[in-house]
């Protein structure tokens, strides 16, 4: 029973979305998602290039400490001064401005030119020795350093210690040993008073930020932390973090150990290293900051989407019911048409194509019965042609099947030579059929062909050569190279390299991958040949009929038609010694 056809009147809306509607939906969705893709990676870039800079800003504003340190250290005069305090006695020293010891006032100003430095003091043996204050410090920051130095109670590394006061007081406080830079000797400590990093709130009189300050007013809920290898957090964009722990003072996905992890989800983070510093640095930035608007735009586009595909819904359907009407009083044609061929009842198509098909169904009438009479003989002719081309064909499967079941039979009469060959016959000509189309093979199906060519000519030449194989098994299943590129080869070796021979032959393969290159070795012991030139001679003789295998300047032309005439072949033979033949090919694991 033939499956009731649906009506058109059903089948028409529903190709008309499937074909009209569905496509220009996708097309304006797409036309949406681009852009907003688009947008959404330009806020990113944008959000990277602004934290780069606030980095670079906090990097520099604590870079000074660092270059405040050396220029000390370097003061030959300051140098000389503490070691005759380091050697005095005295119970109190007289403090000295360092404008007048440092020797190089210029440099001295750059110390406090920036707003990273407050106050910087010099100590001998626990006694304020020097001492440099900005403009706007007051000698209330020479108290407060010489309170940070005898309150520390920690060993000072290398590069120095940053410190926070017991008592909150906006500032944070750089401890360093101040050494002899010639013999190494401790000759006091150098106590710096650092600024907090200059920090743009939005919030401020101004209404923008000085090209000093760090910006982070576009992001909402975004914040920097620099903090030490403990996790002491020293300087913050909110003032609630400083002097606490990373451990205790952020959500648990945002830290690991001590310090703060690179990704989180819901989150942005910018990281870097303060080497010099021995601190790290951190931004942390809400996703919802970068994409804050992109969202309603989203919504302005889907709004438009919706409305513009209401529309179109609309129009599909009532054009699909204005097309259906005239198709619908065709088929009642048809209908009623059926049987009465010749006297066809009057209809009016109402449509010019319509009223087409109408006359081609009269005139279509009287041609019917020819129609299937030449449709019949077709039909006969095809069988035909069907049965002769059956004829004509080997199946494959067959001959495979019959080869196995000759090797059965021949290993069943322990004929093991017989069972082998049939075997290995069976894999060449699987290579060959299987392979046929293929222009390039993976390493591994080369190989195996040749090791069936090989245990054939062994089983011939029986005790007339030994051969091995060494090659990468990540190359075998990974790697294609050019069909044929090695076994005419190794059937050189065997056919000419052997050929009067009184010795046994051997025949080394090694594949090996060198950078972008597959390296394929063969080498024999054989009689060898006059190598120089070979190329040249051979292109220049005429084509032998009579020789069945592949010559050597044939798979050098392939090689150069398929990988570029950078690869190719290298032969190195010495008479009466054997020959060598390298084939270089590119590293193809796709295939192409």
């Amino acid at each position: 029973m033939k499956p009731e056809k649906r009506p058109l009147s059903r089948v028409l809306p529903a190709r008309l979305l499937l074909c009209a509607f569905l496509p220009m939906l996708l097309v304006t969705v797409l036309a949406v998602a681009l852009p907003y893709r688009e947008m959404l990676g330009q806020r990113y870039e944008e959000c990277a290039h602004v934290m780069q800079l606030n980095m670079s800003r906090i990097g520099e504003h604590l870079g000074h400490v660092s270059q405040a340190t050396t220029l000390l250290q370097d003061s030959e005069p300051l140098r000389q001064e503490l070691k005759k305090y380091a050697a005095s006695t005295a119970s109190s020293l007289t403090p000295r401005d360092l404008y007048l010891t440092v020797g190089t006032p210029i440099s001295y100003r750059n110390l406090f030119s920036n707003r990273a430095i407050s106050a910087i003091t010099l100590y001998s043996n626990r006694r304020l020795a020097f001492y440099g204050l900005q403009q706007t410090t007051t000698d209330l920051a020479l108290t407060r350093c010489g309170t940070v130095l005898l309150n520390n109670t920690r060993e000072i590394p290398e590069g120095g210690l940053y410190v926070l006061p017991q008592t909150p007081n906006g500032y944070i406080y750089y401890i360093n040993d101040f050494t002899d830079i010639y013999d190494g000797r401790e000759l006091g400590h150098m106590v710096i008073e650092i600024e907090s990093v200059p920090t743009y709130l939005a919030n401020e009189q101004f209404g923008f930020p000085f090209d000093y300050q760090v910006d982070l007013s576009a992001y909402p809920g975004a914040q920097y932390l620099v903090y030490g290898t403990d996790g002491t957090v020293f300087f913050s964009s909110d003032a609630q973090y400083i002097g606490t722990n990373l451990t205790r003072s952020l959500p648990p996905e945002l830290v690991t150990g001590t310090g703060i992890v690179k990704e989180a989800p819901g989150y942005t983070i910018y990281q870097d290293t303060l080497y010099k510093e021995h601190l790290f640095l951190s931004i942390i930035i809400p996703n919802g900051s970068i994409t804050d608007g992109l969202g309603r735009t989203m919504w302005y586009f889907l709004g438009a989407v919706l409305a513009t595909a209401a529309a179109a819904l609309t129009c599909i359907l009532l054009l699909s019911q204005h097309m259906a009407a005239p198709l619908k009083a065709l088929e009642q044609y048809c209908i009623t048409t059926r049987g009465h061929v010749e006297t066809p009842p009057a209809f009016d198509p109402g449509y010019r194509e319509i009223g087409a098909a109408k006359d081609a169904l009269a005139a279509r009438g009287e041609q019917v019965k020819d129609m299937q009479s030449v449709i019949m003989k077709n039909q006969l002719k095809m069988k035909d042609n069907e049965i002769q081309l059956l004829q004509s064909q080997i199946n494959p499967h067959f001959l495979f099947n019959m080869l196995d079941i000759i090797g059965w039979q021949a290993a069943k009469d322990q004929n093991q030579d017989v069972s082998d060959m049939v075997n290995h016959l069976g894999g060449l000509l699987r290579n060959n059929i299987l392979l046929n189309n293929e222009e390039r093979i993976t390493i591994g199906q080369e190989v195996q062909y040749i090791r069936d060519y090989l245990a054939l000519e062994q089983i011939r030449h029986a005790g007339r050569f030994t051969y091995s194989i060494e090659a990468d098994e990540d190359l075998l299943s990974s790697c294609y190279i050019p069909k044929l590129s090695l076994q005419p080869i190794v059937e050189n070796c065997i056919v000419h390299g052997f050929q009067g021979l009184a010795r046994e032959g051997v025949i080394e393969i090694r594949i090996w991958d060198d950078l972008d290159d597959i390296l394929c070795t063969v080498k024999d012991n054989g009689t060898g040949f006059d190598a120089e030139g070979y190329f040249e001679r051979a292109t220049a003789l005429p084509p032998d009929p009579k020789r069945s295998h592949i010559a050597l300047h044939n798979i050098q032309d392939r090689i150069h038609m398929l990988c570029g005439p950078q690869y190719g072949i290298k032969i190195e033979s010495v008479p009466g010694k054997g020959t060598a033949v390298t084939v270089t090919l590119p590293l193809d694991e796709k295939g192409t």
